[in-house]
């Protein structure tokens, strides 16, 4: 269940940040295929599986960036964005290591210190919120301040360079192809080219130089044999952004983009387009299909869930738990 917890709800659960418009997206299955791919890079770090938490922020821009001790946060723009979980992978190896190298710690100033308790602020009103007292969650994220994230991580060039080489570190011990952080870098310095980085909040917070390209370029051409990603994980990652995608453009695009008839993903994308609409009666159709190919898959009856509830259908949405 996709659950917008500080913003527009797209779900029953609702909270308004007053003053910045940030929102927290919550879904255990995009979640969990995140916490499954990131945990070999906390272990690599010698972070433990669980020592990072991790947070979904509904931005269409590309952006990834810590806060407030290990909380790693990820824009759906980066997430939707991310062709392969190895892309997704790099970025998340890198923030890791800003973690792992204390770079949080070294950070001067009052006007971050206002940022990340900004950014808790957010975290703490939503859990508020999602715990039953919605009117508690608003008025502590409204006394957070003004949301700070394109001030909150301005990190040195050499803090930039230090969590490139711990990242190939982790990326390498995870097993994960470094080819993915080449990949994020190149994008961005495509954006360096047409001179709107000012527009990017990635590139604000994290400087790309030309020393930072080519070292990982080096270290990329030393592996010619690149490590292959889980096929599940290729699987998993597909699924998020079509989950993704479906909830969170419009659905008529939705639909549009993902045609009748094609694959699983795509199946998965047009249920959720149509229950959004609302067409209940052909997205019941379409989540009946897929979970006739695949009954043991938890996310499609929790969907179908979903959509009985919230069209009424209550004691029909209890038997799918």
């Amino acid at each position: 269940m996709l659950v917008l917890t500080a913003g527009v709800a797209l779900a029953p659960v609702r909270a308004t940040l007053a003053n910045g418009g940030v929102s927290l997206i919550r879904d255990a299955e995009i979640e969990s295929t995140l916490r499954r791919m990131s945990a070999p890079i906390f272990e690599a770090a010698g972070l433990g599986p669980d020592a990072v938490d991790i947070y979904i922020v509904n931005d269409e821009r590309l952006n990834a960036f810590v806060a407030g001790g290990q909380n790693l946060f990820l824009n759906t723009g980066l997430l939707m964005r991310s062709e392969t979980p190895a892309q997704l992978l790099g970025v998340i190896a890198h923030e890791v290591g800003h973690i792992a190298g204390g770079h949080l710690s070294r950070l001067p100033g009052a006007q971050e210190r206002a940022g990340i308790e900004m950014i808790l602020a957010t975290v703490l009103g939503a859990a508020a919120a999602v715990a039953g007292a919605p009117d508690l969650g608003t008025a502590i994220m409204s006394g957070g301040a003004t949301y700070a994230q394109g001030n909150l991580m301005a990190f040195s060039r050499s803090q930039e360079q230090s969590a490139d080489q711990a990242a190939l570190g982790y990326l390498q011990q995870a097993g994960v192809p470094s080819q993915g952080l080449l990949d994020v870098l190149e994008i961005l310095d495509g954006q360096n080219a047409l001179a709107v980085s000012a527009s990017s909040p990635y590139l604000r917070s994290h400087p790309l130089t030309r020393d930072r390209m080519l070292f990982v370029q080096n270290h990329v051409a030393n592996q010619p044999q690149q490590p292959e990603v889980p096929e599940p994980w290729v699987d998993a990652h597909r699924r998020m952004v079509v989950k993704l995608d479906a909830f969170l453009r419009e659905p008529r695009v939705v639909l549009d983009r993902y045609p009748a008839g094609a694959g699983v993903t795509a199946r998965y994308a047009r249920a959720i387009a149509l229950y959004r609409l609302p067409d209940l009666e052909r997205a019941l159709s379409e989540i009946d299909g897929l979970i006739a190919l695949h009954p043991e898959d938890p996310y499609f009856h929790e969907l179908k869930g979903q959509m009985l509830f919230e069209h009424g259908q209550v004691e029909k949405a209890i038997a799918r738990a």
